[in-house]
């Protein structure tokens, strides 16, 4: 259900990843993000999740990748 390509948390398009792999940006929109070092896949759970107002669960899932990894800043 949730793939592997990080989706952009603005219009749903695929984000790449820069050339220092730290910022990322929209093939939609054109946003730039940061880009997790984390489980894609559990980033693109918490927008899925915010997008449709789950808070709670949301803040869950973020939470385990802040254990995961606390220096993502793709997190936070």
């Amino acid at each position: 259900m949730y793939e592997a390509k990080l989706a952009c948390s603005i219009c749903g398009g695929e984000v790449i990843a820069g050339e220092d792999g730290t910022l990322g940006t929209c093939m939609g929109c054109g946003n730039t993000l940061p880009y997790p070092k984390t489980d894609i896949k559990k980033h693109n759970r918490v927008t899925y999740l915010r997008n449709n107002y789950d808070f709670e669960k949301a803040g869950r899932i973020t939470a385990a990748i802040m254990d995961e990894n606390n220096e993502d800043s793709a997190v936070y």
